[in-house]
């Protein structure tokens, strides 16, 4: 790999945009019936767990897509450009899954996939992550950490 390149090769696009080309799916096509049966027989507890973790990618899967759109725009390569557009339509299958999930599945409120992804992100509560604050329950401990210090002080939220 040369200094300066976020890319391995000149032939890592080729190669990355055979492969996609190659692993189409139908997100549309798939048969949840079976799962929305077995989802009804799930212990609580079970079923909670996992509507957290589903509602996640639910948010997360149409944020990506979403936010590879201007990489794809500001690539001054054709081929870069290509590769990002396969995997934005990628995210935008799964982004299609997971609300079918959310949907069919799973039950969430919403008649449209955008209220489907508010009442989503309403359930999934705060971000847990290796700088959230949070002290949700839904965040496993080794998630949480106190606010830093200069925050704690001041009430602020901004670096002096």
């Amino acid at each position: 790999m040369e200094t300066g390149h976020i890319l391995p090769s000149s032939r890592w696009p080729s190669f990355f945009s055979h492969i996609v080309a190659r692993l189409q799916w139908d997100a549309s096509a798939i048969d949840l019936a079976p799962d929305a049966r077995a989802w009804a027989e799930l212990a609580d507890e079970r079923r909670d767990r996992l509507t957290t973790l589903l509602v996640g990618f639910r948010v997360a899967e149409d944020a990506v897509a979403e936010h590879l759109t201007p990489f794809g725009q500001a690539a001054n390569n054709s081929l870069v450009a290509w590769v990002l557009y396969l995997q934005r339509r990628d995210e935008q299958r799964h982004a299609l899954i997971f609300d079918r999930v959310a949907h069919e599945v799973m039950g969430l409120d919403g008649e449209s996939p955008a209220e489907r992804r508010d009442a989503a992100r309403a359930h999934a509560g705060p971000v847990c992550s290796s700088s959230s604050t949070t002290d949700s329950p839904r965040c496993p401990p080794s998630s949480r950490r106190a606010a830093p210090a200069w925050t704690r002080a001041s009430g602020s939220t901004t670096a002096a």
